[in-house]
């Protein structure tokens, strides 16, 4: 416009003003005289309107930078802007363009602002008063250290900070990158990286390899958009842009290890991915022949070939070989010297540069992971050597078409990735990506060129190699089962509730945080909350320092009884208010921890020793927390639409920063639901994520009750315990957490199932069946070998209640008083001890609780007029093997254990009494060794002290807690001399008992069922089996016979299968998959004891739990909770 202009005014009068000026421009620019007159008049508005356009571009950029340094905006609610702000907010969106590029606004952001000093100590000294108190000697010592510093080297320090301010984009970005995150030598597993979810319920195909092929197809294209910049800038209120740099380095980033230092490579030119699968790596270029990118299509051809291809080659390759990748989740010094000793030249160097330029690494896992506590598990570990943890972007993608992802750190911070995974996951619930679980037909004329063949990387080591591999897989595994993770997601109240309360929804979430410690351990933690600082150029985060004195206050107050509701009010609303302003503070610049960080850096540099900043950086951050971003794409669908409650993102989570401490993460889902990741570590004593976890959403429904109106409760005397509810004598159910009772009326329930020994390890198996097929449960057990915890986690697994009494079958009294309750329409009877070591030794304590418990059961059942059970029997009965298989026709009665007389006893009474009353239906299921665990990995056998079964023992020896596996015999008449069992799932066992359940609801009378697979299997091949499946190594030695052993025992089931319906359908390497899974999982099992206990009265000593025959006393437990 302004060239054109110019070529209209030079073609007026030499006399007018504006065309005297062009041309006397033109003599100035000495244009050749020889010219033509109208070529001149071009050359002329050419120079003209290019140095006008330049000028234009600058006086935008600077006009918007100076626009953007505006804060009030910040200060101010949307709905209630001031004259002030809205009139700027326009002007932005007027500078900034109607539909600005990517990377447009970059150099228009302002350059991240260089806090006061003084400032900076004052809120420090400030920030650490509520965790050591105003007098104590540590604040002393501090804010004389702070005075001493504000006076030498701190002036100096800052001056040259603020130098550095004006001549970098970013004074503290590039030192952040290095010292933060490229020099921490720790591994990159749990310490840096961090993990995300798919969406939480929904799964758009149950096949990998179509999941994987689709949504593979959606981030290339994403990276597509990426490079041209047609992704649109995020903009905060739909005006203010932010910094867009961490996405340059999202694809094809590598972080390589370095002794001292990793350096951080960026491959803008790549166009392929590696896959892992099994273990070996492919090379798959994500375009065609004619440069076209892979449709979904062919891409999942692609994908079909390289898992066929590795299946069927998995066992050509060491295991070294296969586990090249656990070296990037050890130290970063001892992988940057196996790097240059292994991977410097030759076949490896170039397949290790083959891995390390790929847009990203990809991992099609053979694992099914249904549950979000499995995923979320896997996805920050991996089993050891399935994750290149050094690359910017792991996608995991798992049996069941589930998947994820685990990101390295240091190039971009979480909402970046996030940015990246919802607009794929917008894309799966927005557009028809799947059909019947099968791709979508792709665009009918789009015709892709000939495809590059997926190529499989090669390796050549020395022998040498191997012991450093094995070394880095143990290092790995370590690590990796040395974390605790929780996730759930809270879904009592969202932030609607939360805005009601007039309070911000992450300052309600920080004050429930500090409430939850402050309820666990009896004191204040230190914390730290991730902010951005994305409104300045280059900018990453900042800390808020979220534990304030106002928030001291009202946690105390919380514990207070002589406070007031209104006060308790007032005091989360001021804290609220003050945690919002540092939130605030921390995004403007006016942080405080990166201008500590800074000062070191330069005190560091410049040979100054400061003791202020040393101990003001070291200090612990106990509770390291941050919250992820629900939406960031401005054209996303709201998530509070009914349609897209099951597709919301989880979010994900990272470790823990500090030894003792916890990593939280939260996702803030829409007005209902609030997803939390909690993780710990294992070695530290005192954590518990799941306890953690617990508290917390206790400590936001008391929050939350602050708002509610006052409901009277009554004091009445408690009669049964159970894991959730207290029943109290006038019929009333109690829920119970932490001392805390609400009051609702019992429901008497029909079609009602009664489980004995239900927290145990058949009996949880049990009860999830059990739910799942639709019955109401209820569960008694004395927890003398079970936990209450493993209840919970039934509920986790099913998303249903249940009612659990800790009463012994020993209890007649306790035994009527849940009969009172409910109206039970069959038993399932599984409780009794078990061990049959145990009860050669104890043969008494075995027919007391084993047979004298049934009986007081089938007294209880007969007066309130249940008249249909199932019963735990065992192959035990059986004795020694006449013949095998064993068939139910065998004789019973001979057996060599008191364990099995106890089950036969037990037989006996059933048979006399279903002959003496036709009203009883009884089903009698003789067991064959159970094994495995949950798919989950939430409930497994946990045995109480050493294992007295050969599975559970094995698998301890792979975690390390026992030393070897003692092998009872090899002389037997079997084909390798040790012993022969019949070996279940427990998954397979438990649907027995509802195929059971099922049966006795017809008048079938007394009958006798074998729940076995058929199959024997001798003790080395169990321990080979279970080595195959965890990889680990499992020492054994022979020793003598063991005393009531037989050689074989196997089943015929046949007759379950006619009458029952029922087989067994999982094999021995699923059965050893699943129990190693759990015991990974679960190193130290479940606690014995009563969890409710433990959380009323830490401190107790809950010894009657631990004594067998000691009936509870209700009036010391009174006194516990009281």
């Amino acid at each position: 416009m302004v060239g054109l202009l110019t070529l209209l005014l030079a073609q007026d009068s030499h006399t007018s003003l504006p065309s005297s000026l062009l041309w006397r421009l033109a003599d100035y620019l000495n244009l050749p005289t020889d010219l033509n007159y109208g070529l001149s008049e071009l050359i002329l508005a050419l120079i003209v309107g290019v140095f006008f356009f330049i000028v234009q571009l600058y006086f935008r950029r600077y006009l918007l930078r100076l626009l953007l340094s505006y804060r009030g905006w910040m200060y101010e609610m949307p709905r209630s802007q001031g004259l002030q702000t809205k009139s700027w907010g326009m002007l932005v969106r007027l500078v900034s363009g109607h539909s600005p590029l990517l990377y447009n606004c970059q150099q228009s952001l302002p350059r991240l602002p260089v806090p006061a000093l003084n400032d900076t100590l004052d809120k420090f000294i400030k920030s650490i008063i509520p965790l050591y108190g105003e007098d104590s000697d540590k604040v002393r010592d501090l804010r004389e250290q702070a005075k001493k510093f504000a006076q030498y080297p701190g002036p100096k320090l800052q001056q040259i900070l603020v130098l550095k301010s004006w001549w970098t984009p970013n004074w503290v970005t590039d030192w952040w990158e290095k010292y933060i995150y490229l020099m921490g030598r720790n591994p990159l597993a749990i310490n840096s990286n961090y993990y995300t979810l798919d969406h939480s319920v929904w799964k758009p195909t149950e096949k990998q390899v179509v999941r994987a092929a689709a949504t593979l197809h959606e981030l290339m294209v994403f990276k597509q958009k990426l490079d041209r910049e047609e992704i649109k800038p995020l903009l905060i209120r739909n005006t203010i842009p932010i910094c867009m740099s961490q996405y340059e380095r999202l694809f094809a980033t590598t972080r390589i290890p370095g002794e001292e230092i990793d350096t951080l490579v960026h491959t803008e030119s790549s166009k392929h991915i590696v896959i892992l699968r099994r273990g070996l790596i492919y090379k798959l270029n994500m375009y065609d022949m004619d440069g076209k990118l892979l449709s979904a299509a062919s891409l999942q051809k692609q994908l079909e070939w390289i898992v066929d291809h590795a299946d069927q080659n998995q066992n050509s390759y060491s295991e070294a070989a296969k586990s090249i990748p656990a070296f990037t989740g050890i130290e970063r010094k001892t992988w940057a010297k196996v790097r240059e000793t292994f991977f410097s030249d030759g076949i490896n160097k170039e397949s290790l540069q083959t891995i390390e330029t790929a847009i990203f690494f990809v991992t099609l896992e053979t694992l099914s992971a249904e549950t979000i506590m499995e995923r979320a598990c896997y996805l920050m570990q991996g089993d050891g050597r399935s994750l290149w943890f050094d690359k910017s972007l792991n996608f995991i993608y798992f049996a069941n078409g589930r998947m994820g992802l685990n990101c390295e750190h240091s190039y971009a911070d979480a909402p970046v990735v996030g940015h990246c995974q919802e607009y794929v996951m917008t894309n799966e619930a927005m557009y028809p990506l799947y059909k019947d679980g099968e791709l979508v037909d792709g665009d009918p004329h789009f015709k892709q060129g000939k495809l590059k063949p997926p190529s499989l990387l090669q390796w050549d080591f020395p022998d040498s190699f191997n012991p450093e591999v094995k070394m880095a897989c143990s290092i790995s595994q370590k690590n990796l089962e040395n974390i605790d993770l929780c996730v759930r997601v809270h879904n009592a109240f969202g932030k609607g509730f939360i805005k009601t309360a007039k309070v911000s929804p992450d300052a309600f979430i920080q004050s429930a945080l500090q409430l939850t410690y402050y309820t666990y351990y009896g004191k204040l933690a230190l914390t730290y909350e991730s902010s951005m600082t994305r409104l300045y150029l280059l900018g990453r985060t900042e800390t808020v320092r979220s534990l304030t004195s106002e928030l001291a206050r009202f946690v105390r107050a919380m514990h207070d009884n002589n406070v007031t509701k209104e006060e308790k009010i007032s005091l989360l609303q001021k804290s609220c208010a003050i945690h919002q302003g540092l939130y605030r503070d921390a995004m403007n610049g006016k942080g405080v921890d990166r201008h500590l960080f800074g000062l070191y850096v330069l005190s560091k540099g410049m040979g100054y020793d400061c003791d202020f900043l040393k101990d003001a950086l070291l200090m612990p951050w106990t509770l390291s927390t941050s919250q992820q971003p629900q939406q960031q794409i401005a054209s996303s669908p709201q998530c509070d639409l009914p349609q897209f409650d099951s597709m919301l993102g989880p979010g994900g989570g990272f470790g823990p920063v500090s030894d003792d401490g916890y990593g939280i993460s939260y996702m803030v889902a829409g007005n209902r639901k609030i997803f939390f990741h909690i993780s710990s570590k294992r070695s530290a004593k005192e954590t518990d994520s799941s306890k953690f976890m617990d508290l917390l959403f206790q400590s936001m429904d008391d929050m939350k009750k602050l708002f509610d109106p006052p409901s009277p409760t009554g004091g009445r005397r408690l009669t049964v315990i159970s894991s959730r509810l207290l029943i109290t004598s006038t019929g009333f159910l109690r829920t119970c957490t932490r001392g805390i009772f609400s009051v609702t009326k019992v429901i008497k329930m029909s079609q009602c199932v009664l489980v004995t020994g239900g927290a145990g390890y058949i009996g949880s198996h049990t009860v999830v069946e059990l739910l799942n097929a639709g019955y109401e449960v209820v569960i008694i057990d004395n927890l003398v070998n079970s936990s209450l915890e493993s209840i919970k986690r039934v509920e986790e697994i099913t998303k249903k209640s249940i009612r659990c009494y800790n009463v012994d079958l020993l209890d007649k009294m306790g035994l009527k008083s849940v009969f009172s309750k409910h109206k039970f329409f069959c038993v399932i009877h599984l409780a009794a001890l078990k061990a049959v070591g145990e009860s050669c030794e104890l043969p008494l304590l075995y027919y007391q609780n084993n047979v004298g418990g049934a009986l007081n059961l089938l007294e209880v059942m007969t007066e309130f007029e249940v008249f249909r059970i199932v019963v735990s029997s065992s192959a035990t009965v059986y004795g020694v093997p006449q013949e095998l298989p064993l068939t139910e026709s065998h004789p019973t009665g001979s057996c060599i254990n008191p364990y099995g007389q106890t089950k036969y006893f037990i037989e006996v009474i059933l048979t006399d009494i279903a002959k003496a009353d036709s009203r009883w239906n009884a089903i009698i299921l003789r067991y064959f060794n159970p094994v495995g665990a949950h798919k989950s990995g939430r409930i497994g056998e946990n045995p109480n002290g050493t294992p007295n079964n050969l599975m559970p023992f094995i698998a301890q020896v792979a975690v390390g807690k026992q030393k070897g596996v003692k092998v009872y015999g090899n002389d037997y008449d079997t084909p390798d001399g040790t012993g022969v069992r019949d070996y279940i799932h427990i998954v397979d066992l438990a649907s027995g008992h509802v195929s059971a359940v099922e049966k006795v609801k017809e008048d079938c009378g007394l009958k006798v069922y074998n729940l076995g697979t058929g199959c024997g299997y001798s003790v080395l091949q169990m321990i080979k089996a279970f080595k195959e499946a965890s990889g680990k190594e499992i020492p054994y030695k022979i020793v003598e016979r063991r005393k009531g052993d037989t050689a074989s025992c196997y089943a015929d089931p046949s007759l379950a299968a006619k009458e029952l319906k029922w087989k067994a359908v999982r094999d021995l390497k699923e059965m050893c998959a699943d129990l190693w899974l759990w015991q990974s999982m679960n190193p130290d099992g479940l606690l014995i004891r009563s969890r409710l206990l433990w959380i009323l009265c830490p401190g107790a000593k809950c010894e009657y739990i631990n004594r067998r025959w000691h009936q509870p006393n209700e009036e010391v437990l009174l006194q516990w909770i009281l």
